[in-house]
């Protein structure tokens, strides 16, 4: 079995690859020279590919994008968070106080 890549790299720069027999490759992949296949292995997805006639002669580790993070609240979002918290405390602060009196009056 041989090891096949897609030439024209994903939008995030990763390659497309594929273990098997596929002669003739599909339009647009390339067959690894079996030479270079374990190193093509350890570079994937993210593998950079020099192509001379048609054939792979190199590869090289590409370039592993940095993750997406999540951007962080705007600090209006997080004020007024923060308000409706303490608001909710209040509020149950002041039931609690009501079951207090409640329970008090019952019991006298």
């Amino acid at each position: 079995m041989s090891l096949y890549i897609e030439l024209q790299a994903l939008e995030n720069g990763a390659h497309r690859n594929q273990r098997g027999d596929m002669l003739p490759a599909p339009d647009g992949w390339l067959e690894v020279p079996p030479e270079m296949e374990e190193e093509a292995w350890g570079y994937l997805p993210f593998i950079e590919l020099t192509v001379e006639d048609g054939a792979i002669t190199a590869v090289a580790q590409g370039e592993i994008p940095e993750p997406e993070t999540e951007p962080e609240a705007p600090i209006s979002d997080i004020a007024l968070l923060k308000a409706q918290i303490n608001a909710l405390i209040e509020q149950n602060a002041f039931l609690e106080d009501c079951m207090t009196e409640l329970i008090l009056a019952v019991l006298e």
